[in-house]
């Protein structure tokens, strides 16, 4: 009886492992074809305002540099 119970459980394991596995093959296809269509048919925009680019010296502009420095102190504040 013991091996029996055993070998069942041994079966049961298997085709629950079986159908999780196919599951997860199923939704990563199902992703992949869903990220090819969105990317196919509704490119995305270009974005309208982009960032300055950075001083010579690697850092960004002052007044964005303000502005961090400002949101630091405000952030201490409380």
């Amino acid at each position: 009886m013991s091996k029996e119970l055993l070998s069942n459980g041994i079966a049961l394991m298997l085709f629950g492992m079986g159908v999780v596995f196919t599951f997860l093959a199923v939704l990563v296809i199902a992703i992949a074809v869903m990220s090819y269509t969105i990317q196919t048919y509704f490119p995305t925009a270009s974005s309208p305002n982009p960032a300055p680019p950075p001083d010579d010296d690697g850092l960004p502009p002052e007044r964005i540099l303000a502005a961090i420095k400002l949101a630091i102190s405000e952030h201490r504040k409380h």
